[in-house]
Parts: C-alpha cells; sequence; structure tokens
C-alpha cells in the first residue's frame, strides 16, 4: 500500500515538472529576441535599457519584442546611446563607434620660453595651450637653458581645462655683494666680477671663493656654498688697514709719547693707529725733550727719527787711594777702580753722566778713610774732572798679644794660612807677627773679626 502511494506521488512530481518545462520553452517562443552589440573601441560597457550587459562585443538575449535603449561607455570616450527596435525572431546586430575625449591643458611658466615634452614627444614653447591629449595619465617635462628642467605629472578625466604653472630654478646660482665703502674691486675665484655694489649671476654651484679689495683697506675673503638657484646677499663691511708709526731716538731708549699716552722707548714701532694727526714727543733723561706733529695717511707707514741734544752734563773723578765710594746729590753714582800696581795709586777715572746743569753735591767715602764732600759745577754738554786725595782716617781694629807680653794693635791685614797675622800699626807701616810668638789675638771691631774669619 505504501509503495504505491510514492509511486503515484514520483509520477505527480515528474508530470509537474515537464509541464514547467514546456512553458518556459513555450514562452521564449513568444519573447526571446536576440541582440548583439559591436563597439569601436571593443571592451565598451555596454547597458541596455539602463542594465549593465557587460563589455562590448556582447549578446543579449530574451528580450521582449520592441524598442529598446542601449548606451556604451568607455574610458577617455564619449558615451554613445542607440534605439533598437527588435522583431520576434530576428536578431539584431549593433555597431556603435565611439568618439574619443581629448583634454585641454595650458602650460605657464616662469620664466617663459621654456620647451614643453608631453610623454616624451616636443609640444612647443610656453606658454602653450595642447588641445590632443586624450583622457589618462601623463608626464610633462619643462625645461629652459640655465634652468633647471621640471617634471610635472597630470591626469586628464574630461574636457575640463588642467591649468600648470612651472617655476623653473635655475640651474646656477647668483650673489648681490655689496661693501661699505663701496667700489671695492670683486673677485670669484681669482676671477674679476667689477666693483661694488654688483650683481653676480650665472655662478657655477658649489665652492666660491670671494674676495672683496679696496686701498687702504684690509681685503676681505669668505668661502661660500652655493645651491642651483640659490639668491646669496653679500654685505661686506672693509675694515681699515692701520697706520704704523716707527721711532727712532739718538740715542735710544727715549720714551716715547703719543697725544700725550706713553707707547714705550725708542727704537719703538706702534701699528695700531687710524689715520689722522698725531704729537709725538720723545724724552729722554739728561737730554731735552722734542715733540712734533705727524699725520698718517691710510694705511702709511711712517719712520719719525729724534735726535735729542743733551741738557747735561758729565762729572769725571778719579781717587787716591781706590775703591772710594762717591755719591752726587746724596745718590750713590759708583765707586772708583783701582789700576793696576805698577800705575800707581790712583784710581780709574769715575764717569758720571746725565747730571743737570747746574751745582750738585759730592761726597766721597771709604773706610779708614775721613770722607770728602765738596761742590762742582755742571756744563751743559761739557765734563767736569777732579781728582780727589783722602785723607787716612787710622783707627786700630785687631789686637795681638805675644808671648813676650806685648800688646800689639793696628788694622789687620791678612792671617796667612800659617797663622802669622800682619797689622798696619801706624799708616803705612805693617808689621808680621810669627804665629809661634802668638799668644791671643782679637778683632777690636766686627768688620775685623769677619775679615779674620774669612781670612
Amino acid at each position: 500500500m505504501r509503495g504505491n502511494v510514492l509511486t503515484k506521488t514520483f509520477l505527480a512530481a515528474a508530470l509537474l515538472l515537464c509541464w514547467s518545462h514546456s512553458r518556459v520553452v513555450a514562452q521564449d517562443n513568444v519573447s526571446g529576441c536576440q541582440l548583439r552589440v559591436e563597439t569601436d573601441p571593443p571592451e565598451a560597457t555596454v547597458l541596455c535599457d539602463g542594465v549593465s550587459k557587460g563589455a562590448a562585443p556582447v549578446v543579449v538575449s530574451n528580450l521582449r519584442p520592441g524598442d529598446h535603449l542601449v548606451l556604451a561607455t568607455k574610458q577617455g570616450y564619449k558615451e554613445i546611446r542607440r534605439s533598437v527596435s527588435l522583431v520576434q525572431g530576428q536578431p539584431t546586430l549593433v555597431k556603435l563607434t565611439l568618439e574619443r575625449v581629448y583634454g585641454l591643458v595650458l602650460i605657464h611658466s616662469e620664466p617663459t620660453e621654456a620647451d614643453v615634452q608631453i610623454n616624451g614627444a616636443d609640444r612647443g614653447k610656453t606658454p602653450l595651450l595642447i588641445t590632443d591629449l586624450p583622457v589618462g595619465k601623463h608626464r610633462a617635462r619643462i625645461s629652459r637653458p640655465g634652468h633647471l628642467p621640471k617634471e610635472i605629472d597630470l591626469e586628464i578625466t574630461d574636457r575640463t581645462p588642467v591649468k600648470i604653472k612651472a617655476l623653473l630654478t635655475s640651474d646656477s646660482a647668483t650673489c648681490v655683494l655689496t661693501s661699505e665703502p663701496e667700489g671695492a674691486k670683486v673677485t670669484l675665484n681669482g676671477i674679476s666680477k667689477g666693483t661694488t655694489p654688483c650683481t653676480i649671476d650665472q655662478i657655477p654651484v658649489g665652492n666660491v671663493a670671494v674676495e672683496v679689495t679696496l686701498d687702504g683697506y684690509a681685503p676681505f675673503k669668505q668661502n661660500l656654498k652655493l645651491a642651483a638657484g640659490q639668491k646669496e646677499e653679500l654685505k661686506v663691511v672693509l675694515k681699515t688697514i692701520p697706520c704704523e708709526l716707527s721711532v727712532e731716538s739718538i740715542p735710544p731708549e727715549a720714551r716715547i709719547y703719543v697725544d700725550n699716552q706713553f707707547r714705550g722707548e725708542a727704537p719703538l714701532t706702534i701699528s695700531d693707529l687710524a689715520p689722522g694727526k698725531y704729537r709725538i714727543r720723545a724724552e729722554l733723561k739728561g737730554y731735552e725733550p722734542d715733540a712734533r706733529d705727524v699725520e698718517l695717511k691710510q694705511a702709511q707707514k711712517l719712520v719719525e727719527e729724534f735726535r735729542l741734544a743733551r741738557d747735561c752734563g758729565i762729572f769725571e773723578i778719579s781717587t787716591e787711594p781706590a775703591e772710594v765710594t762717591v755719591f752726587v746729590d746724596g745718590q750713590q753714582s759708583g765707586i772708583t777702580k783701582a789700576k793696576a800696581p805698577e800705575e800707581g795709586t790712583a784710581s780709574e777715572p769715575l764717569s758720571i753722566d746725565l747730571l743737570s746743569v747746574g751745582q750738585h753735591q759730592v761726597k766721597l767715602t771709604r773706610k779708614g778713610y775721613f770722607d770728602s764732600s765738596f761742590k762742582i759745577e755742571i756744563a751743559k754738554a761739557k765734563t767736569t774732572t777732579r781728582h780727589e786725595t783722602l785723607k787716612r782716617n787710622f783707627i786700630p781694629d785687631y789686637e795681638v798679644r805675644t808671648t813676650k807680653g806685648e800688646i800689639i794693635q793696628g788694622v789687620l791685614v791678612e792671617v796667612t794660612p800659617a797663622g802669622n797675622v800682619i797689622l798696619e800699626t801706624r799708616p803705612r807701616i805693617f808689621q808680621t807677627i810669627d804665629f809661634k810668638d802668638i799668644r791671643a789675638r782679637r778683632p777690636l771691631t766686627k768688620e775685623a773679626d769677619k775679615k779674620s774669619s774669612q781670612q
């Protein structure tokens, strides 16, 4: 019983399927019109009655008889529309030719007259209007002699004008030079470029040596590193070369004053003076001061010599004995020196220079002698001479007691290595006491004690 039910169910389903298929076939035979669409260029997108049917060439089936709207679109082309009337049972072929869309490109450059290439092809010089570029991506190259070329990517989507303005950069550098003062000579890498103020263009990029010179001023030097298109402004303040003044004096070592300011002793070179007038004065003890005005010009080297006139005199003195200390106006001025023994007891002359004109007080001293004082008159540029003999002031400073009971006093002359004592018992009377005869000896003054210990 159950098997019969299943068999009936299966047969019913089969009959239903056959009926549905026959109905579909019948409907196709009634409304199944066919349309083939081809485009030039191919692969345009095809729409039928607003419904996309794919890329041409394409076959659209199962269309109802009657009018239909076919539309073809493709990037870079104008879309095209066509009304098609379909007849039952008659396949229809439609061929559509699309018109290419060209963009508008307006190219300006600064500076003008630049060469333009589009996709490697020469198109002319700026300003330039290009009307035949198809929709899509393009590469423009804009170049001009003396400038760096510029490449620009552009994309054309429709007829809307594309505007390009290219600012071209110089492939060299420019230097604007001014100086204070003006009129200085300018050289770049050793090549003369005129005088300031000046503008120097077309300078090769890289390191550039700039030198600015003007007579009387220290040269200005600077190394610049310039890049393409760079405009370097250089303002130079030139420094004056100081004047040089050399001062000499006869005799040397005069004190030199410039505008009452002490600058040193001659010979002297002063190299930091600005141009102008100066008062120069030379002073030296024992000489009349001398002063004069000098005018120094820009970067000048001037030598001035001062021959100083003496306003003093010389005092020359010899003494007997020698080794006498000489004082002039209370100031020690020297000690007379002994001559060779065979030349006598007088000293060598002692010369005392730079004594002012007029009267001076002289004092002579030597131990064991009476001091001597006197006045001298010094004349300008003359030598005053004098010989002075000192009187002996005999003061015993040493005592010796002999084995015979004698007490001998005098001025100690020497204690010999053998122990003998030599005394000056009276002026120019000398006595030698043998060591074997000495019972005791002693100094009477500190000076004699020191002299005895040294011997």
